[in-house]
């Protein structure tokens, strides 16, 4: 009987901590497919709709019909928090915590070294069809900052 008692006891814990984990339901307003021209460069981002637990993604910025740049990113929970996983290039994964989540608009500083590029990365939604992506750090010592003003883009493939 004791042995059920503790059983029931961890099943019952178990639940009320999934219950209380933050769910990445949260970003919902970031799914769907994202772009951005400049210069003869064109940036997107895919975002997969999000789950229980993360939002996967990816970016790439094209320029002369060559893919120039590419990203695989992630939204996942991490404890009562969630981190930013951006993995650029294919290379090594950089995590930045959540330092912000209002309404639509996401602040992710750095967890691994403040002197990388980007330190902080913001998303904000703005009704009806633009996401905003503003990247803030150091470049070779100095402040830098770039804005990535993207708006929703259909997401079929060609």
């Amino acid at each position: 009987m004791r042995l059920l008692i503790m059983i029931l006891g961890f099943a019952v814990s178990a639940a009320a901590s999934a219950a209380d984990a933050p769910r990445a339901t949260s970003f919902g307003w970031m799914s769907g497919c994202w772009g951005y021209e400049s210069g003869g460069s064109t940036y997107t981002e895919h975002w997969l709709p999000a789950t229980g637990n993360s939002v996967l993604g990816v970016s790439r910025r094209v320029a002369n019909d060559f893919t120039r740049d590419f990203d695989y990113l992630r939204i996942v929970t991490s404890g009562s928090n969630f981190e930013l996983i951006d993995q650029s290039q294919g290379g090594t994964e950089h995590h930045l915590g959540m330092t912000q989540l209002q309404g639509t608009r996401a602040v992710f500083e750095s967890l691994d070294d403040p002197s990388v590029f980007p330190y902080r990365v913001t998303y904000e939604f703005t009704a009806p069809d633009a996401l905003t992506e503003k990247l803030e750090g150091t470049v070779g010592g100095k402040p830098a900052s770039t804005m990535v003003p993207m708006k929703r883009l259909s997401c079929t493939a060609d």
